[in-house]
C-alpha cells in the first residue's frame, strides 16, 4: 500500500463533509483525519443515536481536535443501510437541514459471513447495503453536492469500493440477460460464500458509480470509488471463532491501521477531473474494470444501471431526474 503523505498545509477550513459508517474503523479514522485538517462542519452517518453521541464525544476528545483554535461543528444523523426508507429519511434530513455539502464519503458497508436478507427489503444484505443503499444515497445527495459547487471548485462524491471487485465472478461470467440482477443476488444458490457476495456487491456499486459519473459534469461534482487498502477493522465481526482468529492473524501480518486507509481516501478526495468516473485502487487510478466478454459486460452494466435507477425511484419518486437535471 502506498503511503504518500497528505499535502503539507492541507486544510478543509470552511468546508462541510459527510462520512457514513463513522462510528468505527475507516469511518472513524476519516472523521478524525478530516478534523485534523480543519474541517469546519462534520456530519456523521451512524446507525443509532447512542452510537452518534458516543462517536461525537470521542472525536471531540481527540487531542488533535482539542488542540484546534477553531471549534468544529459536529452533528450526526441516524440511518440503517439495510432499510431503503431509512436511507430516504436520512437523505431528506441532510437536504433540508444542511445548507451545503463539499465532500460526501460513503463508507458504510458490510461483509456478513452467512447469507442473510434485510428484514426491510427482503434483499440479500450485502447487495442491499453495499450496492443499493449506497447508490440511493449517492443519487439523493447529488442535488446538494451540485448546488454546493462553485466555478473551479467542484464538490466530491467518494464511494468506498474494494479491489475485491476485480475478483468478482461476474467479470468472467456476467449475470444472464434472462434474469434480473436483484433476483440473481437474492438466490442463495448464487452466493456460495461471504467473499463472493462482498466482491460481487462491490462490483455492482462500482459499475453504478462509473455510469453515474458519465451523466454528471466533473466541473460540478467529481465522482469515483476508491479502495483504501487492506485495513485492520471489524468488518468481519460476525465471523465464527476460527475464521475470526484467522482473519485477525492475517490482519496482524499485512493490514494497515485505519488512519493509513483514511489518508488514501483523502488523497482520492483531493484528486481532480482525471479521477472522475474512475476506480482508484489505493493510489492508482484505473480507467475501468474489464469483463472477459466485453459485450456481455456492457449489457450487464446497462442492466445494473436501469434496475438500480428503477429501485431508487420506487422509494423516492423523481429522485433520479432531480439528481441528473
Amino acid at each position: 500500500m502506498a503511503r504518500t503523505p497528505l499535502p503539507a498545509g492541507l486544510s478543509y477550513r470552511g468546508k462541510t463533509a459527510l462520512v457514513t459508517g463513522a462510528n468505527s474503523g475507516l469511518g472513524y479514522a476519516l472523521a478524525t483525519l478530516l478534523l485534523r485538517h480543519d474541517i469546519s462542519f462534520l456530519i456523521l452517518g451512524v446507525r443509532t443515536v447512542e452510537k452518534g453521541e458516543s462517536t461525537k464525544a470521542r472525536l471531540l476528545q481527540e487531542p488533535t481536535t482539542k488542540a484546534r483554535k477553531d471549534a468544529p461543528e459536529i452533528v450526526f444523523y441516524t440511518m440503517d443501510m439495510l432499510s431503503a426508507e431509512s436511507v430516504v429519511e436520512f437523505s431528506e434530513q441532510i437536504l433540508t437541514q444542511v445548507p451545503k455539502l463539499d465532500i460526501a464519503i460513503l463508507n458504510a458497508g458490510i461483509m456478513p459471513f452467512t447469507f442473510t436478507k434485510s428484514s426491510f427489503t427482503e434483499n440479500e444484505s450485502s447487495y442491499q447495503v453495499n450496492h443499493l443503499s449506497t447508490a440511493m444515497l449517492a443519487v439523493y445527495l447529488l442535488p446538494l453536492l451540485k448546488k454546493s459547487s462553485a466555478p473551479g471548485q467542484p464538490t466530491h462524491l467518494t464511494i468506498i469500493g474494494s479491489a475485491l471487485q476485480l475478483s468478482s465472478t461476474f467479470l468472467k461470467k456476467p449475470i444472464p440477460d434472462s434474469i434480473s440482477i436483484q433476483e440473481y443476488m437474492n438466490d442463495p444458490k448464487n452466493s456460495s460464500n461471504f467473499n463472493s457476495r462482498y466482491s460481487d456487491s462491490k462490483l455492482l456499486i462500482g459499475m453504478f458509480t462509473r455510469e453515474l459519473a458519465t451523466r454528471v459534469d466533473p466541473a460540478q461534482v467529481i465522482i469515483h470509488d476508491v479502495d483504501p487498502g487492506i485495513l485492520d477493522t471489524d468488518i468481519g465481526r460476525d465471523m465464527p471463532g476460527a475464521f475470526k482468529q484467522a482473519a485477525k492473524a492475517f490482519a496482524w501480518m499485512i493490514a494497515k491501521p485505519p488512519l493509513v486507509g483514511a489518508a488514501v481516501v483523502l488523497h482520492a478526495v483531493g484528486r481532480g477531473k482525471e479521477s472522475h468516473g474512475k476506480f482508484i485502487d489505493v493510489e492508482k487510478v484505473k480507467p475501468s474494470v474489464s469483463f472477459k466478454d466485453v459485450e456481455k459486460g456492457k449489457r450487464m452494466t446497462g442492466k445494473n444501471w436501469e434496475e438500480t435507477m428503477e429501485i431508487i425511484d420506487r422509494f423516492n419518486p423523481e429522485s433520479m431526474k432531480r439528481a441528473l437535471e
